[in-house]
């Protein structure tokens, strides 16, 4: 028989079927020859036919005839037959058929097989399909098979184990050893900390991410282990906050882990800093590009927002930003979490953003929305004018979807609202005017016209302005909604009754009213037709009864339930606020206020208890229960009013306590009354029960003096949670009046514990659970009150049960503050280390203290922030000393255990108590720990191992050859574990160390001293004491000790006990506040290194010459002012450390005298100068640090051995050194002009001198920031490698640089005039080895491409900014080996397709050219980055799969980019996907983006991640102002977005509260937000805020500036940088190193702050307090015309440009998107490889710094910027820019042009059309001026006209009576409001025109050249011409020439030439308008009426006069410069 064909070919063949049939008969036909094979029993291909047979059943053919040779496979002793086999028996064979069971024994054998592999695929076929039957049989087998040590066989078991379990629960019991056991395997981690903190693992990694699966499954089952559990959740908060934190988020992987950390985190009972945090993650997730991302985080925190209410509303922008999501179910998750956040704070703001989402979204959203809008307005309406506004506005938008209740609702709203009826009527009609659609509305509006019809006609509104309608137009307007076909049956109902009702009010229409009545008495709409013969009636019988019947509405009520209070949520606070009802006569107070009762018991164990008695509606008669235990006396004083009934009534709970309140127990205890006030009078009686001594029986007995009986009587009571209470139903629920009865109900009180309750209020503090109305009121008593939370040893969340608030005052000590119970109470700083408080220590003036250290000046805020939960998380105090399991296991491990001594069996079990403590292992006896006999087992190099013959058992092991063993027993596996880890870390160990630092410990523990092989002991950071049993007294002990670190343990003086520890070698007693050393140092002969830094000496004592041996001596940050002479007794010394000292001389006589010293460091000290007495030279000194000193000469030229020398920033001018043994030179950031370097340093291979030139051969030559205008020509090799020359004035580069410079690898030539490149090629052949080539910012053209085909190994390729026009496609084919492109700012059309050849390419930077067709680079597999904005991409074409590594695209700019919704489909899994938004039709932001428009650019750089995140919202707070930032986080991502998120909001929340601290509070309290965050972790930030003063709203427009860090903001004022902001780094703010100098912060020789960071101020980083402060710095200034840019970058940004480079960088850019983008291409070019972010605001701000809409539009400003991208059009007057008259200008054209100041129209110039029909915006500056109403002011003369026969259109309706014309009307406008000049005393008509203002030295103006055809007055030409000329001369000036001019009034010309003269004089003089001539005629005439003759006669001679005294007063007088703010 043939052989059959191979599966290859079948498929092949099956795959070529063109037809179903065709492929049925090949099927069918090879299922034959398989058969024919089958009974051949050929074993030879029989795994062949069944892999075909398999791939057949895969495609649905039946298969079952192939299960037996199945069966014959898996028996075979093949492999490859098993393989086939199995999986044969996995897809053919299930439970259900018998044939399975003939496997068994199978599968058995191959569970024993000896190759893994086979057991695999038998653990495989079980796990899948195994039986219940099976499962019994194998389980033992599976059971042996997970304890085996072959990872990939206990994998395939574990799962096949839980398929055994699934199918037989019983055996789960035989699984659960080995499945301990697996959690403790290697390859799983145990815990999820592990996880996270171990990096990269190839075998489970995932995206980077370690075991995801596992991780998930944790935290899943941490989330069921603590819920509902205290300490469970208390011990999963760190390690829940490191995967928070230390996730990475750029893949899907890392998303999944932290939205499972976030669901943990909420479901347990976290502390509010982690649910914080969380929430901040889900923030973060609405920001993702991944649809499902963003879908879940809105449904997290929809679940959380009612729990977390503050922490989520700080994301409410990015979630009112979904709303405008393309996805229907975003969309609708976030209306229902934007209606969540609505609060009475944000009620305005959020409405309007749902109105807008109301007016655009589907149809299927309007009804939802418009009823959680009425829900919202009818909960949180701030006035009913807003709540009546809005429902409108809702029933105008959506009327047809609103619930069936709004119509009614609104009408009772309209009706209780009395003084707003005019209004609303008025709105109402105006809005169903021609529109019935909206059918609600409809309704509404015909209700308030029948009601309300007399005030509509009247026009009595005065909230808008009046209307005039006539009776007849209100009837039509009624009568066309009944004959509506749109109009409702229930609509016509309404609009019938309004027409009747209007018959009481109309009084001229009554029988037009009459006859549309009977009309309707025949309607076929029977409701119809009831209604018009009723009201016929009333016309006819009754109409001496209609007056009456149709009067007005009385004020509605609203009916409400006597139900429970109604919570009100306000600003985040969960209040009660009882519903409106009208309160009966007499009674109790609502039940509600019982809960107030809370507050007087203490603690926040207290719960109210229901009352058995059904609830009834509470009577109430004015009394409080709060008088039940009488006034609360917070301050401990007595009270000055005692109840009237006894002078001092016992405390309530006193007689439930064991201890009676008086010694006779017999006599009882005494009855009180309790609450005796308006009539009503309640009695406490006790007795205790005579079954259980611990019940106390309290009967009440209620009684009524009043006349009314009280019904409805309700008590309720309240108890701490250590009481229990049964509330007996009362004898009645009616007390009669008149004391004829009384009602008693018994209450029982049980004591199970037999505590004292707590008096409230009987120490000097108090201890609350909350703080309610009344501690409010007495903490605004005085500032020094206060409330301190105070913490249990758990540490738990707020939530917590051993959670106090104490209120106290600043003279409160601590032992007051301690409870009963313990006597002690510490503070936490920042979550680190906890200190014991002493007694006398005041709580609350730390608090303070530390609030006054952070920033905060104002005691009301500081009492305020004390009373903050969150200041937790920077200060704690807690009643017990908290300590972490994991702590205490590395200090101590104790517990009674079975313990057998020796390897062998011979020897008994016995209960023993074991300690592991330091090294070594102690056994004694229980009873007798510490006296009797002792075992003391060392471990070091010893072993620890589990014993396998004994459950949970560990054998520790010493070391050597009389090793001694012990077998300890413990009692559950968690617990073996325990003490097997850390043995393991200390047998581990080669040196005998105990690392005991940072425990927060007092002393050491006793144990520990049986250690005596300890050698290394580190104490650091904590809080030893001197003396007392485990002190530093005690430490002599340790006989072996050579290592003691005591650093940070606030010691104060040095121990002298210390002294007698002869044995060691090195001391570490830094930080610790030292004044002085004892003599006794001196005993320390042995020490080798001591470090005393951070102290505060200034002298060593002689002493310390005996230490001979001491060769590392650290003196750094002391207050030595010179060298300590002792020094050159310590001949081993080799280095001077003083750095950070007090030194002002470097004495090199003294220095000489030390031969022995090497290396000399006194960085920051402030040495001026560097003495040699002698010419002595020292051979010694082989490197030297004077960095950040003070010097301005320094000759070192006596060290002749001098390697190293390090002086950059100080003031040097002249530098002079030995050049002998010179190796490297660092002196950058100096002021030097020589360098005298004698002899030529010939082994010198650095040189760093910056802003100097050198032409030496070096490896590497930095001479960057010169003024080079040429390098000599090279002649000889040099072996060169890096070479910088950027910031010179370069044209050229040598000839022969890369012929003779072959070494070169990196070459920086960027921001020099360079026109070409020399060539790299001698013939074909290049031996070029240039990799990094930066060219940006030079003049480069087209020719020098050519030449970078020389350089084949360039990785690194910058040419932004040149003059490139194309880039041929055969020289980038060339280089092949380009990895970062970046051709930015040129003048390119295409990038060629070549780039396709640059396998490698990962980086492509093409921004800012012109480029149309996107490049081929997304078949790059290597590409990471594009940036392709600001170019003009038209579509894209993309691959079908997008490249796995690409990172981030950036196409926004484009504007004539269209994505398909596919395509962005696509480009949705790109981690960072940035396109231009869709533009917001609203008036706001178009009116906003005319005075500021903003870009932002942030590059990663050669780093991961972007640690850069920046806030720009254009429109902020109502709309006219604006907010912008910048944060970087360096080194974490974490802290800048949370910043992003947060900061806006809380600006906005104290700009509402302070009137100038409000910038300097945003940071702090933005530092405190952070929470856990921001204890480890940093943020410089920036944040500019543009505003009107609070004070003064129409007030000119202000920038404040604040920043932290070194995060900065420019102002580009008149084309010149203006620095905002100050840089608070070590390096560059002196005064800030001399303050964390004198703070005695180590500063490491990188220039960091304990060598975290540079920055000495930041947000975050609140461990390194005080040395890290959060008070910004803050400036604000006032913007004017001349302010053109603001710039906002980072650190990486301002290290690399110049703030004058910056700011002409880009200032004659239109586009700020593109700015920002060019300055972070500069930095990259220019060498920053880090995060760099810019933003660039560009300004249009007008000259009186208005809001007027009119100045508003664009306008292009001095340096070139324009508000918008657009081409501007040609503007119209109203608009603010004026156009210019010449004398080619036609009148008709100037008017058709220019058009009309008097024209109150709205200019559509810039604008989207759909704004024009709203109001134009004016400030009180620039008022609507009035129209038809002629007003004489001191300061204008107006005289109007409308119509003018020359185009111009003006407002007034009729002409002014008197004003007359032949041939045109006129108007003439005269306003000097915004005069800026003094000591004016005339009127003057001038022009009204806007412009910028000059500069302060410039005392020229616009000037105003009119001309005519037919005749000009010369003299005023030429004045005008002249004057012009004279402008042209100042920049300022020439740019407000530049302007187009407009004018649209009319004056004739004879008898305005005076005033054209003094037009032309207009910018000399401080004027606003002038009114010039737009048509003149010689015949017309300028008629003035008789009434006004005289006084426009005398101003005209004024005029004149002023005039003509004009230019005398001009030398004399300053001249200021010329501001105008009203357009022409």
């Amino acid at each position: 028989m043939p052989a059959p064909i191979r599966l290859r070919e079948l498929i092949r063949t099956i795959r070529t079927a063109r037809t179903q049939a065709e492929e049925r008969e090949m099927i069918q036909k090879e299922c034959a020859a398989i058969r024919s094979s089958f009974r051949e029993e050929d074993n030879t291909y029989r795994c062949r036919n069944v892999a075909k047979l398999l791939y057949m059943h895969m495609l649905g053919y039946p298969a079952h005839f192939g299960q037996l040779e199945c069966l014959k496979l898996i028996a075979s002793q093949k492999f490859t037959d098993k393989r086939i086999g199995y999986l044969g028996a996995m897809l053919l064979l299930d439970e259900r058929q018998d044939v399975h069971l003939l496997m068994t024994n199978c599968i058995k054998n191959d569970l024993n097989h000896s190759t893994q592999y086979v057991q695999g695929l038998a653990l495989c076929t079980l796990g899948c399909m195994g039986s219940s039957e099976m499962c019994r049989d194998l389980a033992g087998e599976v059971e042996k098979l997970l304890k085996t040590s072959n990872s990939y066989l206990r994998k395939k078991a574990a799962l096949c184990a839980v398929h055994v379990i699934r199918k037989v629960p019983e055996l789960m019991e035989m699984f659960l050893p080995a499945t301990k056991n697996l959690l403790n395997e290697k390859n799983h981690v145990r815990i999820l900390k592990n996880l996270i903190m171990s990096g990269y693992s190839p075998e489970h990694d995932v995206s980077g991410i370690s075991d995801p699966f596992l991780q998930v499954r944790i935290l899943r089952l941490l989330r069921i282990l603590g819920r509902n559990d205290d300490d469970s959740s208390e011990a999963m908060n760190d390690i829940l906050a490191q995967v928070a934190t230390n996730t990475e988020t750029s893949k899907n992987v890392g998303n999944a882990i932290l939205y499972e950390t976030v669901l943990t985190i909420m479901d347990i009972k976290s502390e509010s800093g982690l649910r914080v945090l969380a929430i901040n993650i889900l923030g973060r997730f609405l920001l993702n590009n991944d649809k499902n991302i963003r879908y879940v985080a809105l449904t997290s925190l929809l679940k959380t927002v009612q729990t977390d209410h503050n922490a989520v509303q700080r994301h409410r922008s990015t979630i009112v930003d979904c709303l405008k999501d393309l996805d229907v179910s975003i969309k609708r998750r976030a209306m229902e979490l934007s209606f969540a956040l609505v609060n009475g704070n944000n009620v305005r703001g959020m409405m309007k953003e749902l109105l807008y989402f109301l007016d655009s979204c589907e149809p299927e959203f309007k009804a939802d929305c418009a009823s959680g809008i009425f829900l919202a307005a009818e909960k949180y309406a701030p006035s009913k004018r807003w709540h009546i506004d809005t429902i409108m506005r809702v029933l105008t938008t959506a009327g047809s979807y609103v619930r069936d209740d709004a119509v009614p609702n609104l009408i009772q709203l309209i009706t209780n609202s009395v003084e707003m009826h005019a209004y609303t009527v008025q709105r109402l009609y105006k809005a169903i005017l021609g529109d019935y659609s909206q059918q609600p509305l409809v309704q509404v509006a015909s209700w308030c016209i029948g009601e309300y019809g007399d005030l509509l006609v009247s026009g009595q509104c005065e909230e808008e302005e009046p209307i005039q309608v006539t009776e007849d137009e209100v009837l039509d307007i009624l009568e066309s909604v009944l004959i509506s076909n749109m109009s409702a049956s229930v609509t016509r109902g309404y609009a019938l009754t309004a027409i009747m009702k209007l018959s009481t009010r109309f009084t001229c229409t009554v029988n037009r009213i009459k006859k549309v009545v009977s009309i309707y008495g025949s309607s076929i709409d029977v409701e119809l037709q009831q209604r018009a013969v009723e009201y016929n009636a009333l016309f006819k019988k009754y109409d001496h009864m209609r007056s009456a019947l149709l009067e007005r509405m009385p004020v509605m009520e609203k009916v409400t339930t006597n139900g429970p209070t109604e919570i009100v949520q306000t600003n985040g606070e969960t209040e009660s606020a009882v519903l409106e009802t009208k309160p009966p006569p007499s009674g109790l107070q609502p039940a509600s206020q019982a809960n107030d009762l809370l507050d007087l018991l203490g603690g926040s164990d207290i719960t109210p208890v229901i009352p058995t008695a059904p609830t009834s509606k509470p009577a109430s008669a004015g009394g409080e229960l709060l008088d039940l235990l009488g006034d609360l006396n917070l301050t401990g004083s007595p009270v000055s009013a005692p109840a009237p009934q006894i002078a001092q009534p016992p405390f309530l709970l006193d007689g439930l306590t064991s201890q009676p309140l008086f010694n006779d127990v017999a006599a009882g205890i005494p009855s009180i009354t309790a609450y005796n006030k308006n009539g009503l009078k309640i009695d406490f009686t006790f007795e205790r029960s005579n079954t259980n001594p611990s019940v106390t029986v309290i009967t009440i007995q209620a009684s009524n003096s009043t006349e009314l009986d009280m019904t409805d009587f309700v008590f309720q009571a309240a108890v701490p949670k250590t009481f229990q209470l049964q509330l007996l139903s009362p004898s009645s629920s009616v007390i009669p009046a008149f004391n004829s009865g009384t009602i008693t109900q018994v209450i029982k009180v049980l004591n199970p514990q037999k505590r004292n309750a707590k008096r409230p209020g009987s120490r000097s503090c108090l201890s609350r659970s909350r703080v309610g109305s009344r501690e409010r009121t007495w903490l605004k008593g005085d500032v020094g009150r206060g409330c301190v939370y105070v913490y249990g040893r758990d540490s738990a969340a707020v939530a917590s049960s051993d959670l106090r608030l104490v209120l106290c005052t600043v003279d409160t000590p601590a032992s007051e503050i301690c409870d009963e119970e313990r006597k002690n109470l510490f503070l936490q700083l920042h979550g680190d280390l906890v200190r014991r408080l002493e007694p006398t220590e005041k709580p609350l003036q730390i608090v303070y203290d530390y609030l006054a250290g952070l920033g905060f000046d104002d005691p009301l805020r500081m009492q305020e922030e004390a009373a903050n939960s969150d200041l937790s998380c920077m200060i704690r105090f807690y009643s017990e000393k908290p300590c972490q399991v994991e702590q205490l296991d590395r200090i101590l491990l104790s517990g009674v255990y079975n313990v057998r001594k020796g390897k062998t069996q011979l020897h008994k079990w016995a209960e023993r108590s074991v300690t592991l403590c330091g090294t070594c292992l102690i056994v004694s006896s229980v009873k007798d720990s510490h006296a009797g006999k002792m075992h003391i087992l060392p471990l070091i190099g010893g072993k620890v191992e589990e014993l396998k013959r004994r459950q949970y058992t560990l054998a520790f092991t010493s070391a050597g050859a009389q090793a001694q063993t012990y077998h300890v027993s413990f009692d559950s596996l968690a617990e073996c574990q325990r003490w097997h880890r850390r043995a393991s870390t200390v047998v581990s160990m080669r040196l005998s160390m105990v690392d005991l630092s940072c425990y927060s410990l007092e002393e050491v523990p006793e144990h520990l001293f049986y250690s005596q092989d300890i050698a290394y002991l580190n104490l650091r950071h904590n809080f030893m004491r001197s003396s007392g049993t485990g002190s530093l007294d005690s430490l002599c002990r340790f006989s072996q000790l050579k290592s003691l670190n005591l650093s940070n343990n606030r010691l104060g003086e040095f121990p002298v006990s210390l002294c007698e520890i002869s044995t060691l070698t090195e001391l570490n007693i830094s930080c610790n506040g030292l004044r002085y050393l004892p003599s006794q140092i001196g005993k320390l002969l042995n020490l080798q290194t001591f470090w005393l830094d951070g102290n505060f000496l200034t002298s060593l004592p002689e002493e310390l010459g005996n230490l001979q041996q001491l060769s590392c001596l650290g003196l750094s940050f002391n207050n030595f002012c010179e060298l300590p002479a002792i020094c050159e007794k310590l001949i081993a010394l080799d280095k001077l450390a003083l750095a950070g000292n007090l030194l002002e001389t470097l004495d090199l006589a003294v220095l000489n005298h030390m031969s022995h010293i090497k290396s000399v460091d006194l960085r920051l000290n402030n040495l001026k100068r560097a003495a040699a007495d002698t010419l002595e030279g020292n051979k010694s000194v082989t490197y030297m640090d004077l960095r950040d000193n003070q010097m301005t000469d320094l000759d070192l030229s006596s060290l002749s051995s001098l390697e190293q020398l390090h002086c950059e920033r100080n003031k040097l001018k002249e530098l002079t050194l030995s050049g002998f043994s010179l190796r490297a030179l660092y002196a950058n950031s100096n002021c030097l002009t020589a360098v005298n370097i004698y002899p030529v340093p010939g082994q010198l291979t650095c040189l760093e001198l910056s802003q100097i030139l050198s032409s030496l051969s070096l490896r590497k030559l930095m001479v960057g920031h010169n003024h080079l205008h040429s390098l000599p020509p090279l002649l000889e090799h040099i072996p060169l490698e890096v070479l910088d020359l950027q910031h010179n004035l370069l044209t050229k580069l040598p000839e022969t640089l890369f012929l003779k410079a072959l070494n070169l690898r990196y070459l920086n030539a960027s921001a020099n005039s360079l026109e070409s490149l020399p060539s790299a090629c001698v013939g074909e052949e290049s031996l070029s080895m240039l990799q990094l080539l930066y060219l940006t910012n030079n003049n480069l053209t087209d020719q020098c491409i050519p030449v970078l085909v020389g350089h084949p190994n360039l990785r690194i390729l910058h040419l932004a900014n040149n003059n490139l026009h194309t880039f041929p496609a055969s020289k980038l084919s060339k280089l092949e080996h380009l990895e970062e492109l970046n051709l930015s700012g040129n003048k390119l059309k295409t990038i060629p397709t070549t780039v396709a050849n640059c396998k490698l390419l990962h980086t492509l930077i093409a921004h800012s050219n012109e480029i149309s067709i996107f490049p081929e680079i997304l078949h790059l597999p290597r590409i990471q980055f594009v940036d392709l904005s600001c170019n003009e991409l038209t579509e894209i074409l993309i691959p079908e799969a997008l490249p796995g590594a690409l990172q981030e695209l950036d196409l926004s700019g484009n504007t004539n980019l269209v994505l398909e919704h596919k395509i962005l489909d696509i480009f949705s899994h790109i981690t960072t996907l940035k396109i231009d938004a869709k533009p917001s039709l609203t008036a706001d932001s178009a009116l906003t983006s005319s005075f500021w428009s903003h870009g932002v650019a942030e590059m990663a750089g050669q780093r991961n991640k972007l640690c850069v995140s920046s806030l720009a919202l254009g429109s902020f707070a109502e709309g006219v102002e604006a907010v912008y930032g910048m944060f970087d986080g360096d080194k974490n991502e974490e802290l800048p977005r949370l910043l992003q998120c947060t900061m806006a909001d809380v600006l906005l929340e104290e700009v509402q509260q302070s009137d100038t601290m409000f910038m300097s509070n945003t940071f702090l309290v933005s530092h405190r937000k952070l929470g856990m965050a921001g204890q480890k972790l940093g943020s410089s930030a920036v944040l500019c805020y543009i505003h009107h003063e609070v004070a003064d709203p129409a007030s000119n427009f202000s920038l404040t500036v604040a920043n932290v860090g070194t995060c900065q903001a420019i102002l580009c004022r008149s084309g010149k940088p203006l620095p905002l902001s100050k840089v608070f780094s070590l390096e560059q703010c002196p005064e800030e190193a001399r303050r964390v100098k004198e703070q005695k912060a180590i500063i490491t020789e990188d220039n960091k702050v304990n060598g975290v960071t540079c920055c000495t101020r930041m947000l975050g980083c609140t461990y390194l307090h005080p040395w890290i402060l959060p008070k910004p710095h803050v400036n604000s200034i006032p913007l004017t015309v001349q302010d053109e840019l603001l710039l906002l970058g980072n650190k990486a940004l301002w290290e690399h440009l110049s703030y004058a480079e910056a700011i002409s960088a880009v200032r004659h850019l239109h586009d700020p998107l593109a700015a920002a983008k060019k300055l972070c291409t500069l930095a990259q070019s220019y060498g920053c490889q880090d995060n760099v972010g810019a933003m660039v605001v560009c300004l249009n701000i007008s000259e009186d710094n208005c809001t007027c809409e009119m100045h508003g539009l664009t306008l292009t400003g001095p340096g070139g910027f324009s508000s918008t991208t657009t081409k501007p059009a040609t503007p119209s007057s109203s608009s603010g820019i004026a156009s210019e008259f010449s004398s080619e200008l036609s009148a008709s054209e100037v008017s058709s042009e220019v058009g009309s100041t008097a024209s109150d129209e709205h200019s559509a110039v810039g604008l989207d059309s759909s704004l024009l029909p709203r109001q134009e915006r004016r400030c009180s500056l620039h008022p609507v001026p009035p129209s038809s109403i002629f007003q004489r002011q001191p300061s204008s003369a107006t005289f109007s006209s409308n119509q003018s026969d020359n185009g111009l259109d003006s407002d007034d309706e009729q002409p002014v009576e008197g004003v007359m014309t032949n041939g045109s009307k006129v108007e003439v406008e005269v306003d000097i409001h915004c005069c800026k000049g003094k000591g004016l005393e005339f009127e003057c008509l001038t022009a009204e025109y806007s412009s910028s203002a000059p500069g302060p030295e410039d005392d020229s103006g616009l000037i105003f050249i009119i001309r005519r055809q037919n005749s000009v007055n010369s003299n005023t030409v030429q004045r005008g011409v002249k004057e012009k000329c004279e402008l042209q001369k100042s920049l300022s000036t020439c740019c407000l020439y530049g302007k187009k001019l407009s004018n649209g009034s009319i004056v004739p010309l004879e008898e305005s030439l005076n005033l054209i003269e003094v037009a032309t004089e207009a910018p000399k003089k401080k004027t606003g308008y002038f009114a010039a001539p737009s048509q003149m005629e010689p015949e017309d005439q300028f008629v003035v009426p008789p009434d006004l003759e005289e006084e426009v006669k005398e101003q005209m001679k004024q005029h004149q006069e002023n005039g003509a005294d004009q230019e005398p007063k001009e030398e004399h007088a300053p001249s200021l410069p010329d501001e105008f703010d009203t357009a022409l």
